[in-house]
């Protein structure tokens, strides 16, 4: 059904997902996962189509708490219709099972989080897609 179109990407997926819908991409739906939120071009006024889920680590040492706030101005500032998850003790990759074996602080599989975060994008989607 093109009317029910949505994208989800991982890390660097996600931060294509999050262009799509700055770019005003005719979706419904975009979900990023433990993904990069700066852009060097923020989101217009009116400009996201899509709504917005964000589900990310509340310990990534990667996406740092500047960033999380420039996010959240920029979805504001553009009239946006978002939500941003934190899962506590996740990290970066959260979602991923084989995170541990790259050995980087903060990069690491969480079970918790993992399946809260996919039970929060079956809800949105649940939500954005009927």
């Amino acid at each position: 059904d093109a009317g029910r179109l949505a994208s989800i990407g991982f890390c660097l997926g996600g931060v294509s997902s999050l262009e799509l819908a700055r770019d005003g991409a005719d979706l419904r739906a975009i979900v990023g996962f433990h993904c990069n939120l700066d852009t060097p071009l923020p989101a217009r006024k009116g400009q996201v189509r899509p709504s917005v889920l964000i589900c990310t680590g509340g310990d990534d040492p990667i996406i740092p708490q500047d960033q999380i706030s420039g996010f959240m101005d920029e979805m504001r500032d553009a009239g946006a219709d978002w939500q941003m998850n934190f899962y506590g003790g996740a990290g970066h990759n959260f979602t991923n099972n084989f995170a541990d074996r790259a050995g980087i602080p903060g990069v690491a599989y969480q079970e918790t989080a993992d399946r809260r975060a996919w039970q929060a994008l079956a809800a949105f989607f649940e939500e954005n897609l009927r």
